[in-house]
Order: structure tokens, then C-alpha cells, then sequence
């Protein structure tokens, strides 16, 4: 369990320090450019050298930026020992809404939980009374939840059983996953979690138009990193 604990500090300190190895990189880059296109005092009355002409053209900063967008979590796991992979989690739910149940109150419809290498380790959906459901066409496009899916779904505490001992002395990555451990009946806090929204932010306008800094959504994760979008 030590072992487990020092692996989430170290894994949730990675992406901060990723992002300054990031900065860094781009200032001193701008700083030598800067520095390169200052003429020195004597080059006003200097004969320019031959070679000038033929020199290479020098990156742009924008350049730089697109060579380091890496996922850091990439180098992070490629510096820890091999061992590490399976104690590294990752799950996702989506989830039924009830038709009389606060908005913020869910349950979980179905939940899918993976390895580092993307291998499923348990999926299921989750059994639930369709009549208390409320379905959109729109909504179950999204999430893929339909009246079959709930009605032959496995019991809500199998599940949460299941997905628990998944966790059980692991690291579990998520994306603003607190809402998903509460919808299967888990606490967050009693589990090593990491959310990528603590790492992962995007600046953007509001309706107001003031500057703002938002979580980054899973959704936005996956096409910035992954190169895919749905």
C-alpha cells in the first residue's frame, strides 16, 4: 500500500511538472531567438559573410510548440518500472437519470474499467427499473443507454463489488470522476485516484467575456492526445 500511495504523489506531481519542462523550453527557445535576430553593435558597419544567403531558416516558436505536445503521462510510465503497469486503473461511467431524482444524484448505467494498455479488465451495465428512467433519443445516442441495456443489467452492489476490488490497491485515473465513484455507491477518497482535470486545463471566453481558465473535458483529452473525436 506504500508503494501504491508513493506512485499516486509521484504520478499526480507529473503533469505539473511536465508542464514546466513545457515552459521552460518554449521561454529559452524565444529568449535564443530573440537573442539571434538582435544585431550585434558592430553589424552596421560590417560586410555581411557570403554564407548568409544560404543559411537555414530558423524554426518559429509555434514550431516548437507542436513538437512537445505529448502526453506526459507517456514519459511518466516509460520512467517507472514495467511492474507499475498493473497497478495503473483507469474506469469511466455513464449514467441513468431519473425521472424524479435530484439532478446532481445519479446512478451509474454502466461502468468500464481498463489497464494501461487500454485492455478491458470488467464492463458491465447495471440493472434499473426503465420506467423510473428518463430517455432521450439524443441522450442514449450519446451514452448508448438504452431500455434493453438497464433491464438486463447486473444488480447495483454486484457491480460496485466488482469494480471495487478492480481498485483495490491501485491507482485509478479518471476524468472528473468523483461523480462516477458516488453513482456506484464508492467514496472517492477511500480509493488513490488521480483526475486528468487537475492537470488539464484550456483557456476560453466566457458569456461575459472575461478570460477564463475551464477543465478540460475528456472529450477534448482524447482529440488532443489521441486524435480522436466523438
Amino acid at each position: 500500500m506504500d508503494k501504491v500511495k508513493e506512485m499516486t504523489l509521484n504520478f499526480t506531481t507529473a503533469g505539473s511538472e511536465r508542464n514546466k519542462i513545457y515552459k521552460n523550453k518554449k521561454q529559452e527557445f524565444t529568449q535564443e531567438e530573440s537573442s539571434a535576430l538582435q544585431p550585434e553593435a558592430s553589424a552596421s558597419v560590417s560586410e555581411p559573410e557570403a554564407s548568409a544567403s544560404v543559411s537555414e531558416p530558423v524554426d518559429s516558436p509555434a514550431g516548437l510548440e507542436e513538437e512537445v505536445v505529448v502526453p506526459w503521462w507517456k514519459d511518466w510510465f516509460r520512467d517507472s518500472a514495467v511492474e507499475d503497469s498493473d497497478q495503473i486503473v483507469a474506469f469511466d461511467c455513464e449514467h441513468a437519470h431519473y425521472k424524479n431524482l435530484v439532478k446532481d444524484k445519479k446512478k451509474a448505467s454502466s461502468v468500464a474499467v481498463v489497464d494501461m494498455k487500454g485492455r478491458v479488465l470488467y464492463q458491465s451495465n447495471v440493472s434499473h427499473n426503465s420506467d423510473d428512467i428518463h430517455f432521450t433519443r439524443k441522450g442514449s445516442a450519446i451514452s448508448g443507454i438504452y431500455r434493453g441495456n438497464v433491464r438486463f443489467g447486473l444488480k447495483m452492489e454486484d457491480v460496485c463489488a466488482k469494480v471495487g476490488k478492480c481498485f483495490k490497491d491501485k491507482v485509478i485515473i479518471h476524468c472528473a470522476g468523483a461523480t462516477d465513484f458516488l453513482s456506484l455507491g464508492l467514496k472517492p477518497g477511500e480509493y488513490n485516484n488521480f483526475d486528468l482535470q487537475t492537470y488539464s486545463k484550456e483557456p476560453r471566453i466566457n458569456e461575459h467575456g472575461v478570460h477564463v481558465i475551464n477543465q478540460i473535458s475528456l472529450k477534448r483529452i482524447a482529440k488532443t492526445y489521441f486524435i480522436k473525436d466523438f
